[in-house]
């Protein structure tokens, strides 16, 4: 695709009524570009990947509203600048040496970042045998793309894939820490992908990798709630207040003296219905019903 291919793109998508731009890595520079001036001039926000063709310093400057996982920060312009060495060490040296100042342009940009920790952490097990309760959730479809996608893959599934994977999640950690300090909106968010994620429960995993990368419980929590209204400028939503949308997550233990609290739901209000744990037992009944038909 290029610039005017992209530009048409956003126009067409604005006319179906879009309000966001998402933008994968493979997109060429100049296409890149040209969607994010299409997008501004339209007011139209441009979330995603970093282009492999494109910095990250490039993509806030540009106006990209906010990016998705930490590894793309080490993808594309990060790796083939730093053939020369090694990649632990590249990845080292940007954490001790660059982090910081990318990651200040971030905030005074007002680049918001999904970190997707969860979805990093998977990938240092791609291809394994690692069999989880929650795979029962998981539709035999997508079980059987995960298997082509290994079968494709497994002459690239080496002891140095794994240990490059195992690298960038160990560096990934407090990179989201030195995000937090810097003043970047973060935002929860999963990924969704092959067999090994889990929609929903991961999210709640998410919370809990924030937590282990230094931040307060408090602060995962706002990840998923009070962040993502002021990104999405909603004022009726993202927190507990008299006048805002009653939708409720009710737990059985504080989450800000455990994180995994999260996961102990008694019951959950939704769009003014009350659901306890015994309907809620049922939706995973159910849930795990459709996956086998899938």
């Amino acid at each position: 695709m290029n610039e005017s291919e992209a530009r048409g793109a956003v126009r067409a998508l604005y006319k179906c009524g879009v309000d966001c731009i998402k933008v994968h890595r493979a997109i060429s520079r100049e296409a890149y570009f040209g969607a994010v001036d299409e997008s501004r001039k339209l007011g139209l926000s441009v979330a995603g990947h970093i282009p492999r063709t494109v910095t990250p310093q490039e993509a806030s400057q540009a106006g990209q509203a906010f990016i998705e996982h930490v590894i793309t920060l080490f993808e594309g312009t990060f790796a083939h600048s730093h053939q020369s060495e090694s990649y632990a060490a590249a990845l080292d040296r940007f954490a001790q040496e660059s982090a910081d100042a990318l990651f200040a342009l971030f905030s005074s940009n007002k680049t918001a970042f999904t970190p997707t920790l969860v979805s990093h952490r998977m990938a240092t097990q791609f291809g394994r045998t690692n069999p989880n309760p929650r795979d029962k959730y998981v539709s035999r479809s997508a079980a059987q793309w995960t298997a082509e996608l290994v079968s494709r893959d497994k002459n690239q599934l080496t002891p140095e894939f794994y240990e490059n994977k195992a690298q960038e999640f160990r560096i990934a950690l407090p990179l989201v820490k030195k995000m937090q300090q810097a003043g970047v909106l973060l935002l929860a968010g999963s990924d969704v992908g092959p067999a090994g994620s889990y929609p929903g429960f991961d999210l709640h995993d998410e919370l809990e990798l924030m937590v282990q990368a230094g931040l307060t419980p408090m602060q995962a929590l706002q990840s998923a709630t009070r962040n993502p209204a002021a990104f999405l400028k909603l004022d009726d939503t993202g927190t507990v207040a008299v006048g805002k949308i009653a939708d409720l997550v009710l737990l059985d233990a504080n989450p800000l003296e455990k994180i995994t609290n999260t996961k102990g739901i008694r019951a959950v209000v939704l769009r003014g219905r009350y659901l306890d744990r015994e309907a809620l037992n049922g939706l995973l009944r159910e849930a795990e019903r459709i996956a086998q038909l899938e």
